[in-house]
């Protein structure tokens, strides 16, 4: 069993590897997001220092959101995903590794971004630790949401817009949760509420979304 897991999770993380330019085109979006707001509002420090939060956690979202309907599609195109259907492990299992396996790989870029852009945007040092342990958590979140949604749209050929259009109002807890947790640092008021919060949202993700992913696998798998 662990040699399958093993397995799995070399096969997945060379696959990633071979597709760099997909991660690199994610951590572009980001940076354009972050880069185009300062132009927008003005040069003001009082002004960047206000929206630096949101404008993280929006660039954050807009740019995992597009990428995440990549997780099962190729597999599930390839034939892979109806092989690992009938594996000694259950599928709940395998789909969960696989979309944690995702979300590591695509954290290491777009921590480094986050903390890089954090220092141009001025928020101080202090608050950057705290805010990609935020960022960290909520991703996983926004990860195992978009694990959900792009299993939905397995099979259709407008499915990289359905699944967006899916995962987009799935993610505002993330985003109410996450944002409050930062601007409660910086109003050196108690974090704790929301980032609780925020953290129990995610363990529930990670249990019912495997389940509910290997469901809508299945159905696809059947048609």
């Amino acid at each position: 069993m662990y040699k399958i897991i093993l397995t799995l999770i070399t096969r997945d993380l060379k696959i990633y590897s071979r597709s760099l330019s997909d991660f690199m085109s994610t951590i572009a979006f980001m940076v354009t997001i972050v880069m185009l707001f300062p132009l927008a509002i003005g040069p003001q420090p009082d002004k960047l220092s206000f929206l630096s939060n949101a404008v993280l956690w929006i660039a954050l979202i807009m740019s995992i959101i597009p990428s995440l309907d990549k997780i099962y599609l190729n597999d599930f195109k390839n034939g892979w995903l109806e092989q690992l259907s009938y594996s000694p492990i259950l599928l709940e299992i395998v789909l969960l590794i696989k979309c944690l396996t995702y979300w590591l790989t695509l954290m290491f870029p777009i921590i480094t971004t986050l903390a890089i852009l954090s220092f141009i945007l001025g928020i101080k040092s202090y608050l950057i630790v705290w805010n990609l342990i935020v960022f960290i958590i909520g991703s996983l979140a926004i990860c195992l949401v978009g694990s959900i949604c792009s299993s939905l749209t397995l099979g259709a050929r407008t499915g990289n817009i359905i699944s967006s259009l899916l995962i987009l109002p799935l993610t505002i807890p993330v985003l109410i949760f996450g944002i409050s947790t930062c601007e409660a640092l910086k109003s050196n008021l108690n974090p704790y509420p929301n980032l609780y919060l925020l953290i129990s949202f995610s363990l529930i993700l990670i249990i019912l979304s495997p389940i509910l992913t290997a469901a809508s696998v299945r159905i696809a798998l059947s048609k």
